[in-house]
């Protein structure tokens, strides 16, 4: 319920090692240092991180439903976007023809990156331990999609969540990208009034 969590099944495409591949570019590869570096050396905007991939069925949906919606509703003057593609191996990566599939998604290739890292729940928290948050973030999920917002000062918007059968079992994740939080702009302020109830086994 709170992601659209893919298995590694159904969000990988492999190419067969006799294809004739093309390389990816230098420029287009994105590291841990040089995620940080280009968010904190913003500080007029709000950055919206988007881990993603064009074969991962519940990326495609979350795009259609919600991404591209908020994206299209976004202040272009406040917001930046950035997609981090997560892939199997870059050494057998057709990468013209995946920079298609991707601009067929929704994806603005012009930003888009190769994530050097995985979508695990370590290397996620390696991503949140890169920035300012009003709480503790207790990352429960690992996989694509995935999306992490960021304010000017590079603070986190978090969500605060809890079971609906246990309410005063409370955790906080980040908030997810929507028509509603590109209308957010300081994030080291809480919200509330904005919770998700979560149900066991989800």
């Amino acid at each position: 319920m709170l992601l659209g969590v893919c298995m590694a099944t159904g969000c990988t495409h492999t190419v067969n090692s006799d294809v004739a591949t093309h390389n990816v570019p230098l420029a287009k590869y994105m590291d841990i240092d040089q995620l940080e570096l280009l968010c904190k050396s913003d500080t007029l905007h709000n950055k919206a991180l988007i881990f993603s991939h064009p074969y991962c069925g519940g990326c495609i949906h979350r795009f259609k439903e919600w991404i591209s919606p908020a994206i299209k509703e976004a202040d272009t003057a406040l917001w930046r976007f950035y997609y981090l593609i997560v892939v199997d191996s870059t050494d057998t990566l057709r990468y013209n023809e995946f920079m298609s599939d991707c601009r067929r998604m929704g994806i603005d290739t012009n930003k888009a990156y190769i994530w050097r890292l995985d979508w695990t729940k370590e290397d996620y928290n390696k991503v949140f331990s890169l920035f300012h948050s009003t709480h503790s973030l207790e990352n429960s999920a690992e996989g694509i999609p995935w999306t992490i917002l960021l304010d000017r000062r590079n603070y986190i918007s978090n969500q605060k969540m809890f079971f609906e059968d246990k309410r005063d079992s409370i955790w906080y994740g980040p908030r997810d990208l929507d028509t509603c939080s590109v209308h957010l702009e300081d994030f080291s302020v809480d919200d509330p009034e904005w919770y998700i109830m979560v149900s066991h086994g989800k």
